[in-house]
């Protein structure tokens, strides 16, 4: 199998910190190919265990070069959020950008870390809307699961948007736990 050396670029939130990494990537998952194949699930689950596997190995070093602070409560903190962004589908530069949280043990902060990269995301697509209809995708975004944490096929909740399923047997399995944020960020 054919491949080509991407850079996965990992911006860690409250830090001066990038840290540059080097994979070597499928054809199949570069730039021609990845144009017409955004709106397949296979496409998008082998491209998200490459993105998966990257940032597991660099996890590492990501949590190192974050900040030890949560970003919204000040805590220490006891996990990384990282989030990927697909740019393989561009022909002269494909790459892989990976913004980095550090997050406490909080739901609340992880709900408000997540929300806080939506408005990123949707920032990131307005600024790269596609030339021509029959362009591909500006990104592609990878949101999993909140149970099982498989991305492929996944939908937001449709009330706060800051959390995804892959059907309505996890979004029930854990609708008794996201309810409160899920009402809380809404005022109800």
């Amino acid at each position: 199998m054919a491949t080509r050396p991407i850079p996965f670029e990992f911006y860690c939130k409250n830090s001066s910190k990038k840290l540059t990494y080097t994979h070597d990537i499928p054809n199949s998952l570069i730039a021609v190919g990845a144009k017409f194949a955004q709106s397949d699930a296979g496409y998008i689950d082998r491209v998200q265990n490459v993105i998966e596997a990257a940032m597991k190995e660099h996890e590492p070093a990501c949590r190192a070069a974050s900040n030890p602070r949560c970003g919204i409560c000040g805590s220490p903190t006891t996990k990384i959020r990282q989030t990927p962004v697909s740019w393989l589908h561009v022909e002269d530069d494909p790459s892989v950008c990976v913004w980095v949280h550090g997050v406490c043990d909080t739901r609340e902060c992880d709900i408000q870390t997540q929300r806080q990269m939506q408005g990123v995301m949707a920032q990131v697509a307005r600024d790269n809307q596609p030339q021509s209809a029959s362009a591909p995708k500006a990104l592609v975004e990878f949101m999993a699961c909140k149970v099982c944490h498989k991305a492929a096929g996944t939908k937001r909740c449709a009330r706060c948007k800051a959390v995804a399923y892959c059907g309505k047997e996890h979004q029930k399995k854990d609708w008794n736990m996201h309810k409160r944020e899920c009402f809380e960020d809404r005022g109800t």
